[in-house]
């Protein structure tokens, strides 16, 4: 059987459109020995399949921390290009237009969540039910236009002695069941395929 090992082992590893010679597909198993054989040729497939697995899973991993690294220093090095250049400012982002993509800084800010039913409960009891949701969910962006704004066009908010921020109405009162979270600035850029 070793002329014909040989020949069947040439053949599983030359490329997947081969065809398999006539005289490998006259091959048959005829005892143990020869189903034996085709379970030794499975098992040793299958280790070869697990360790390229493992091999490739690795090397994407280490290729995939090493080109996030060039990502993020040019990245870097166009978000200081972007502080040189003129660019649009839109109302939540600057952006620089380049042929090939786009510069994209957005502004941080506060983010609201007028999901606690507190909030709700206190839209009832101050009879402002227009901006309640019958599925008891407060009209968050209907409310939000009603509140008072700083110069700068942010709503006013206080901080409080534990340090949180709240919204507060244009009478002063804190709006209960309104998390209000600072969120960074971020850049980030837009690559057009080609």
């Amino acid at each position: 059987m070793g002329a014909m090992t040989d020949a069947m082992l040439k053949w599983l590893e030359e490329d997947e459109e081969s065809q398999i010679p006539e005289e490998e597909q006259r091959f048959r198993v005829k005892d143990d020995s020869g189903a034996e054989w085709c379970l030794k040729i499975i098992r040793e497939a299958q280790a070869e399949i697990e360790k390229w697995e493992t091999y490739y899973a690795d090397r994407l991993d280490h290729e995939t921390r090493k080109q996030q690294r060039r990502i993020d220093w040019m990245k870097h090095l166009l978000e200081e290009y972007f502080r040189t250049v003129p660019h649009d400012r839109l109302k939540t982002q600057e952006n620089y237009k380049l042929p090939g993509g786009k510069l994209i800084h957005k502004f941080g800010g506060p983010k609201f969540d007028a999901k606690d039913p507190a909030f709700v409960t206190w839209l009832k009891e101050n009879k402002l039910t227009d901006f309640v949701e019958v599925k008891e969910t407060a009209k968050w962006g209907e409310f939000k236009k009603t509140l008072p704004k700083e110069e700068n066009g942010q709503l006013r908010m206080v901080r409080t002695e534990d340090g949180a921020l709240h919204l507060v109405t244009a009478d002063g009162e804190i709006l209960p069941g309104v998390k209000v979270t600072m969120e960074e600035d971020s850049f980030d850029v837009e690559v057009k395929k080609k």
